[in-house]
Order: structure tokens, then sequence, then C-alpha cells
């Protein structure tokens, strides 16, 4: 039995519009029975992989190869199986067989597909061939615990295969509450066209509102088939662990092996992405993130696999020192087990990156970046509402020194293309950390983005997504890993120059962690944006807000009549958006006329756009966290043949 302590929520009634809720996306080990491979699919045709997992009533059942047969009979849970109350005979045997006897003949030929498992009086057999004739059954005798005995002419020969299928089915289901299987259902993942295998509850969206919940389901990594790779587990725990509240995992397979090679640790990489058959109205084509596109309530995006599966296979750590013996003090009379655990119980190293894994890497980031801030072309305006929160990777070196092409990937230049991940969609976070969860991992380090997230998540639960999560104190970090220069700590002392060559600490770039005198804690709040005017991540977070807000308000006025009197109601409806924002202190002004203006009429909309029933609304303002007057675009779809449209457009006020 293992213990899970969890710090208690934040007392923070759930709202529509919260900014709070993650997707994990990687990979996780699945707990309860495991199907191997040539079972499942083996069982795929007779529909045993859908929930829930029953026999399809119309599959035709052919005879178990004997790999499957011999995996079922190792099965503990096979030893209920019973004959079913009131079943028919499929046949009776012709002749009396011995207890030895491998082979028994039937009076008449079967008529029907043989039974998988099936009871003779109180033996319970296995049907392995049936001969030309459908009377001769090949046999394996005394199954599932029952003993092999002889039998008269005309026993009957009673089929058990609902019934060992049956078994099978509830191990599958013990594991899924209630819930969950509510959650599936209404997504559409457990019948109907979409439906999708569901034995490893993989490449499927899941909900969890605790790590306990997670647990129920997957590996927390110190399991014996832990390998210390266990890095969305870890994030988990310690999203939770900061006060997150809500969040989906997507798992796409099973943590991969340290020594893992890179063609297939590429292989599996690209299941994390959305895929080249991604369509935005087939959930037949959602894979990893592109599950994104049902996930509406989702603010930020954590991919914790990605420096593990762009490294290469890890070196080897050498054997750590041994410290002295210490002197005797006193003797405790316990005569247990006194072994001290390792911290480090891998010899294996963390991932860390050459140049060709930063490569894969930034490419990988590029990719989720690329599917969010295209959103709006696809009609998924709710994607760019969205930040993706990135754990830089470990140097391949050992130290801290990152690639001198680094700044590269966060310079204007290119802005987001392969190469260069300069977006306001993304929050890099750094050093790896050190924290309660993190000693089944590889060198005891955990990537940040889990613990960045989390701190994120009970921000906007506790003090508004707008605010700068650096005043949230972190729970359960004692240690951070590589400790990093003053220079790269400090924030500059002068402004900052923004083109692709100037030098900048990483505090400026990337959510940093580090020492002060309080403790560790989070040193900035910031994406990867070339500019002060959206390098915040406080003034990102509040144009989603505005953003989600904006579109959820608008499903009221999208089948309105595109004239006046909708767009009295539309600019009435985003002022009191504003306002509200003005007085938690989100926006900058002595009055809210000072803060924030709103147009929505004649002048923010062209005759293409009236004639093509698009509703324009144009709202700027100025956010706590900067000086700059920012400008957002609203654009509503209002004829009935459309569905309803926000589109979020930052632009800088000359």
């Amino acid at each position: 039995m293992s213990v899970i302590f969890e710090d208690p929520a934040p007392n923070t009634a759930p709202v529509t519009n919260r900014a709070d809720v993650a997707c994990f996306v990687g990979l996780a080990r699945t707990l309860g029975l495991r199907l191997p491979g040539n079972v499942r699919a083996w069982l795929r045709p007779l529909g045993v992989l859908l929930y829930p997992f029953a026999l399809d009533s119309g599959a035709s059942i052919p005879l178990m190869p004997p790999d499957v047969s011999a995996w079922f009979l190792q099965q503990s849970w096979l030893g209920a199986l019973t004959p079913p109350a009131g079943a028919t005979a499929a046949g009776t045997l012709h002749a009396a067989a011995g207890a030895s006897d491998t082979q028994l003949t039937l009076a008449v030929p079967l008529s029907s597909d043989p039974p998988l498992f099936a009871a003779l009086e109180n033996e319970l057999v296995t049907v392995s061939a049936l001969d030309a004739s459908r009377t001769v059954l090949t046999l394996v005798r005394g199954i599932a615990g029952s003993l092999a005995a002889p039998h008269a002419a005309a026993t009957p020969l009673v089929d058990c295969t609902g019934s060992a299928f049956a078994l099978l089915a509830a191990q599958l289901q013990a594991n899924l509450s209630s819930a969950l299987v509510s959650f599936l259902d209404e997504a559409g993942w457990l019948s109907g066209p979409f439906a999708r295998d569901l034995d490893w509850l993989v490449d499927v969206p899941l909900p969890f509102e605790s790590f306990a919940a997670f647990t129920t389901l997957f590996d927390d990594g110190s399991s014996a088939a832990g390998m210390g790779t266990d890095y969305v587990a870890c994030a988990l725990r310690s999203f939770f662990a900061q006060g997150g509240r809500r969040a989906y995992v997507v798992c796409m397979g099973d943590p991969v092996a340290p020594a893992t090679s890179t063609p297939a640790k590429t292989s599996l990489l690209q299941t994390l992405l959305r895929g080249g058959s991604y369509t935005a109205g087939d959930p037949s084509t959602w894979h990893g993130v592109g599950h994104l596109a049902a996930l509406v309530d989702v603010s930020y995006v954590a991919l914790p696999d990605l420096p593990m599966l762009c490294a290469p296979p890890p070196a080897v750590l050498p054997p750590q020192p041994q410290p002295p013996p210490a002197s005797v003090v006193f003797a405790e009379c316990s005569s247990g087990d006194q072994t001290v655990l390792d911290r480090f119980p891998s010899a294996d190293a963390a991932p860390r990156l050459g140049t060709t894994g930063y490569a894969t890497w930034t490419w990988a980031v590029a990719n989720v970046l690329q599917y969010l801030v295209s959103g709006v072309s696809r009609n998924e305006l709710h994607l760019r509402e969205m930040t993706l929160v990135v754990a830089l990777p470990l140097p391949q070196d050992g130290t801290a020194t990152l690639p001198v092409s680094f700044p590269e990937f966060l310079e204007p230049g290119g802005a987001i293309a392969t190469g260069n991940l300069s977006s306001a969609f993304l929050q890099l976070a750094y050093p790896w950390l050190v924290t309660t969860g993190s000693s089944v991992l590889l060198e005891g380090y955990e990537p940040p983005d889990g613990t960045l997230v989390g701190l994120l998540a009970r921000n906007a639960l506790t003090r508004g997504a707008f605010a700068s999560a650096v005043k949230v104190v972190p729970a359960n970090v004692y240690d951070l890993w590589p400790e990093l220069s003053p220079y790269d700590t400090r924030v500059s002392a002068t402004p900052l120059v923004w083109d692709n060559v100037s030098p900048k600490p990483l505090v400026e770039r990337v959510s940093l962690f580090g020492r002060t005198p309080a403790g560790l804690r989070l040193l900035s709040d910031v994406t990867a944006y070339p500019s002060e005017s959206y390098r915040s991540g406080a003034v990102k977070r509040l144009v989603d807000v505005i953003a989600r807000a904006a579109r959820l308000a608008g499903e009221a006025h999208v089948f309105g009549r595109n004239g006046p009197a909708l767009w009295a109601r539309v600019q009435a409806t985003l002022v009191r958006l504003m306002t509200a924002l003005w007085s938690a202190n989100a926006l900058n002004g002595a009055t809210a006329a000072d803060a924030f203006g709103v147009r929505c009429d004649a002048s923010t909309m062209t005759q293409n756009d009236l004639d093509n029933g698009r509703l324009i609304a144009v709202v700027s303002f100025t956010a706590a966290a900067t000086i700059e007057v920012l400008s957002i675009s609203l654009a509503l779809g209002t004829d009935a043949a459309s569905t309803q449209q926000v589109a979020a457009v930052l632009a800088e006020a000359s």
C-alpha cells in the first residue's frame, strides 16, 4: 500500500472561464491487466478491446492460436470460470473418455463455432482444434484449477466461452470509474464511428482531478517496472502538488527504457504530435496533441517526455562515492531492514541533448506551436487560448552551459518556424528540479514543466491568470540543477535590444527557477515572444482570458441579425467583461475609461464583413503588467449557417 500526500486544492469555486486546466501528452504505464500484442491482435476483430470489452454478438469466433491459449491459461482470474447457469450443451460425447485423452469425439457434428472454453461435468477444458468432420475435438484438459477425469458416453460438453470472456471484461473494467466511463462516452470514444480500443487507455484524453486518481490507472514510476523515465507521472504529481486542480492526460504508450535507440525514440516522438492526417472535424484522425481539438477548456499544454525522446542513449553514471562510516552514537533496537535507499536508483544519466538532439527538440516544439497558432484557419479558435509549457533540455556536456546556438531559438528572426521558437504561445522552463517525487527519475532530476504548469494553475485560481506567477511559492521543491550564473538569474538593468545578436540573460527569455533569500522560487514568468509587449506571461494569459470569455459570451449572439442592435449587445457584453478585469486590477488605469476601450459599430467592419456574416469588435486596453496599449480584434460569425468564431490577434499600438 502506498500513501500519497497532496496539498489541499485552492478554495476557489470552478468557473466556466477558468484558466487553470492543463493537458499532458506523453508516455505512461497503465496498471491492471495488460494484454500482450498477440492477444490484442486476436481479440480486436471480436470487439473485445472496445468498452465494455464484451464479445461482439455477431462476430465469428476462431479457435485460439497456441500462444493466445497459453496466455489465457496463465491468468489467475480464469480460476473463477464456471459453466453458466442454465446453459445448453454444445454437444455430447460419442464414447467414454479417459482422463488422459486429448481427442474426444462428439455424437453429432457441431453446427456452430466450437467453444473455446467448455465444461465436462466438473472438468474445464479448452478446444485447440476441430477436425473436418466437426466431431473430433483436440482439447487441453483440466484447466483453471480443475482436474482431468474420465467421462462416460453422452456426457454433455457445456460451452463456457461467454463466461470466460465475461471474466476478461471484468478485469479490463476494474479500474475504470463511472465518471471516466461517462466522460469517454460523451466524447464519443466508447461507441459509434470514433470508438477506440480502451484496454490500454492509449490515445484518448483522460481527465483527472488528483494525483491519486491518476495512480488508479497508471504507474507512478515507483514500481518494479519503472526505469527512471516516468516523466508524465512525475509531471502530473508536481502539477497537483503545486495546486493544480484539473488535468487531462493523453497517454501514447509506455515510458521508454533509457537505452532505447534514437530511431525508436523518434518514432514515439511522432506519435505525440498531431500527425499528417489530422483533420479538425474528424476525431478518427486525432492523435497525441491533436486531441486538443475537443479540449476547449485547456489553457496549458505540456509534453514532459520531449527531452528523453530527443536525447541519445544516456551515458552510464560513475558509481556514487560512499560516505565514510559515521561514529556510533547510539544503536537502534530495530531488527528490521536498515537499508538506506539511494536517491539515484538508476545507473543511467538523465537525458542530455547535443546539437542534433536540440535540433530535433526544436522541430517538435515548433510543430506543436504551429498547430496551436494555425487553429484560426481551421476554425479551432480555442487553440489560440493555450500556452505550450516545455522544459528546456539539459545540455549534453553535463554543465550549465547551453548550446551556443540557443539564442537563435528565441530571437525575432523567423517567427514560428523550424529552428526558431520566438512565440508568445511558448513558455520554456529551466533548470531541472529535485522534488519530493523525483527520486524515481534518472539522477533524481525532474523536468520543470509540470511544476511550472502547476504554479500557473494555482496562480490562476488564487490570484488571477493575469497576475505574474513569481509570487506563488513552489511546494515540494528542494533543489535544482544545474546551478546558473548570476548573469543568467538577474533581470537586465538596461532595456533589452530585440535583434538576432544581442545577448540576454536566461531570466529574460525563460521562466527560470532559482535561489532567493526566501528559498527556491520562480524568478521569471515570461513567454518566448521577442518583444516587451507580449513577453510577459501575465499579458499572454490576460489576452487568453479575454478571448475565451468573449468566445463563450458570443455564443448567445451567434444567430443574431447583424445590425446596430446586435452590435450594441456585443459591445455591452465586452464592456462588462473588461470592467470586471479592471476591477480585478488586471488593467492599468485610474478609471475604466482610462484602462480600456471597446468598439463594435460600422467603423470596425467593412461591407465585405457584413455581406459574409462577420461581426468584428475591437478591444484596446493597457495591461497592468505593461505600459503599452494592446489591441484585440474579436470576430464573431453571425449568419445562421456558421459557427461562432473568436480570433484574438495581438497588435502593438504605434
